[in-house]
């Protein structure tokens, strides 16, 4: 995965950390993309794209989300 290439260099990249989370959860990954939500919440709580996502991950699968 480029994200995780891109979080090597930095942790603290929010877009690497969306589009890792992103590809988790594509691939049924579904604590490792929480983590990466969780993280990149930390760094950047008002982040509107990321609300989007979490609440696309959350509105395709309750359950696991």
């Amino acid at each position: 995965m480029e994200a995780t290439s891109a979080l090597d260099k930095d942790s603290t990249c929010v877009i690497a950390l969306k589009q890792r989370a992103e590809s988790h959860y594509k691939l049924n990954h579904y604590e490792q993309a929480k983590i990466d939500i969780n993280d990149a919440f930390a760094l950047a709580p008002s982040d509107i794209e990321l609300l989007e996502l979490l609440d696309r991950f959350k509105t395709e699968d309750l359950n696991r989300f």
